[in-house]
Order: C-alpha cells, then structure tokens, then sequence
C-alpha cells in the first residue's frame, strides 16, 4: 500500500521579518484608502523628489500601493520568496537587503526620466510627473536573490 505524497504549498514557515513587513504594508495602505494625500505625499514623483526637494518619497513610494491586487501580488511575492531567504540569511541580512532594493529601485524610478532631459534629448514633459507606489522594487530584488540562492527551484 503507498502512502500519499506530502503535498504543500509555499513556505513552511513564516520568519518574522516577512510578517512584519506584510503588516506594515497592509497598515499603510489601509491608511491610503482612509487618507488620500498619504499616496500623493509618498508616492515618488521625479519632478517633486529632484525639483522640490521630496527627497523622503524614494523610501516612502515601496509602502503603498495603487489597490488590492497590487498589494496581494506584491505580499504573495513576498510571502513565497522571501520567507525561505529570511530563513536561510537571517533577518538582520534581509531586511537591509529588502529595503536597500526598495529604496535603490525608488531613487532609480525617480532619476531615469531625468536622462532624456539631461541628455538635451527632449524637454521636461509628463514622464517626470508620473508617480510611482509598490513594493516591486524590494519584491523583485527578493526574487533575484532567491533565484540566484536556489537556481534549481
């Protein structure tokens, strides 16, 4: 007689850092439904950050998100990928990891439509004032790590 196979999907675990993070993410957007200027405070606009001094909205932009299904994504992302390398590096090492690719992406979002500019390619336009939210930067930055951790998952 066989036995049934062991069937499981995501982690088996869920490292502190992780929930935290989730819980903090899932506050803040409860705060952007609840008060509407949150997202455009923090949200990171290239023009506000490099022309009106914003300097905050590059760490601030990886905690909201523009609905529910961005969120869940982004969380689930999290959730599924980030727990295992929480586990394998420990918290300290993920958290500085996690944030210095949410932050890193956020100060990459807001200069890169500053090139063509800079270049003399074209003139200040709309590109500059486009806001960005999410935590994809830090949950892709999960991703590349986990991937370069377990290539054969």
């Amino acid at each position: 007689m066989h036995g049934r196979g062991n069937t499981s999907f995501g982690p088996p675990v869920m490292p502190p850092i992780v929930k935290n993070l989730i819980i903090a993410n899932v506050v803040v957007f409860v705060a952007q439904q609840a008060i509407p200027w949150v997202t455009q405070l923090g949200a990171a606009t290239p023009y506000l950050v490099w022309r009106e001094g914003f300097f905050w909205q590059p760490f601030t932009y990886m905690w909201l998100h523009g609905g529910f299904w961005h969120i869940a994504f982004n969380m689930f992302a999290l959730w599924m990928f980030g727990s295992p390398l929480a586990m394998a590096w420990g918290e300290q090492r993920f958290i500085r990891y996690y944030l210095t690719c949410g932050v890193g992406a956020g100060f990459v979002i807001a200069t890169l439509p500053w090139l063509p500019v800079l270049g003399g390619w074209t003139v200040p336009g709309d590109s500059l004032t486009i806001p960005t939210v999410g935590a994809s930067g830090a949950v892709m930055g999960v991703l590349l790590a986990y991937s370069f951790s377990w290539p054969d998952r």
